[in-house]
């Protein structure tokens, strides 16, 4: 299974601060969430965004591994912290897919 790459950003009262933060999820992690996992533990954790801001958000805030993640007993290896933004007390994260790089189109 491939990585995929998010980037993500703290938000306090809906407004983004500082810079964003970059973190690789394996696909495994990302298809671990499903309607069970969600029924034992978040419910609101939906999208893969939704999985990428909630465990980055975490990890940054708590300085966790993915094992030590509630309902992510998986190896810590399959997701990645790229980067990361300064830390807040009162925060929420978002995340969004990159999916690609954007191509430059040549006028050809």
């Amino acid at each position: 299974m491939g990585m995929r790459r998010f980037v993500f950003h703290m938000m306090i009262d809906g407004e983004q601060v500082g810079e964003n933060g970059e973190i690789l999820l394996d696909q495994s992690v990302i298809d671990s969430v499903d309607d069970e996992w969600r029924s034992v533990f978040y419910p609101s954790v939906r999208t893969p965004e939704d999985i990428a801001a909630f465990i980055a958000g975490n990890m940054v805030r708590w300085n966790l591994e993915l094992s030590k993640l509630e309902g992510f007993m998986m190896p810590d290896e399959l997701v990645e912290i790229i980067s990361y933004p300064a830390l807040y007390d009162d925060y929420s994260c978002e995340a969004v897919e990159v999916l690609s790089e954007p191509k430059i189109d040549s006028g050809k």
